[in-house]
């Protein structure tokens, strides 16, 4: 609603929506930055397994989700709305706040993941790296 592009509005119920709707909620931005962290943990955790074995597919598809939680939370730390992935890597990093060299970083992850077991554990490493870079952005702990 608070993106969206008012074609009409006759009664001015969706102009309303939108007023409410412009204001990123500080309550929503510290759930989003911290369930989205703790999901891109978990995701690793299974690329992990997916490494282990070798498994391409498996890892690509956590660390797409990585990434794509990675912007979530930089764009909820900003008080930014975000619709879906479609840009939204380059979004985050356009962001006031947005940890340096995001996009390149965030790429980087899927850009050459590999087949062997030491290729992929590269690129885990790298999210990894990303993760923290947005924590630490972001003022989280992961420590715990």
């Amino acid at each position: 609603m608070a993106l969206g592009r008012m074609l009409a509005d006759p009664t001015g119920a969706l102009t309303r929506l939108r007023e409410a709707a412009r204001d990123y909620p500080p309550a929503l931005r510290d759930r989003v930055v911290t369930t989205s962290l703790w999901e891109a943990d978990f995701a690793l955790a299974v690329a992990r397994e997916g490494a282990g074995r070798g498994d391409t597919t498996c890892v690509a598809g956590c660390l797409f989700r990585v990434v794509g939680l990675c912007a979530h939370a930089v764009h909820a730390h900003a008080g930014a709305w975000l619709i879906n992935e479609k840009g939204a890597v380059d979004a985050a990093a356009a962001l006031s706040g947005a940890p340096l060299d995001f996009a390149e970083a965030a790429h980087g992850v899927l850009a050459c993941l590999g087949r062997s077991v030491i290729d992929l554990e590269a690129a885990l490493r790298t999210a990894g790296l990303l993760v923290e870079a947005v924590a630490a952005t972001c003022g989280v702990d992961r420590r715990k």
